[in-house]
C-alpha cells in the first residue's frame, strides 16, 4: 500500500506483540545507515529502555551498538 510505511523494527515487533511476546533482550537492523530514533523509540516502547540494538551493514558487519 502506498500509504502505508512501516519499518522493519516495527513489523519485527508488531509481530511479536500479535504471537503474545512480551518483550526482548537485543535487536538488529542491518541495512544502509544507523538505527533511527523512531526505531529505537519503538524497541523503548515495547520492551522498555537499555535494550541492546546492533546496527551493521547489508552483509551482516555490525558497525555500531546502542542502548534504547
Amino acid at each position: 500500500l502506498p500509504s502505508l510505511s512501516v519499518s522493519a523494527v516495527g513489523v519485527c515487533v508488531a509481530m511479536a506483540v500479535s504471537s503474545g511476546s512480551t518483550g526482548l533482550q537485543a535487536a538488529v537492523v542491518l541495512g544502509d545507515g544507523p538505527v533511527s530514533d523512531a526505531d529505537l523509540a519503538i524497541v523503548r516502547d515495547f520492551a522498555g529502555p537499555g535494550v541492546t540494538v546492533h546496527a551493521g551493514d547489508a552483509r551482516g558487519t555490525i558497525a555500531s551498538t546502542t542502548l534504547s
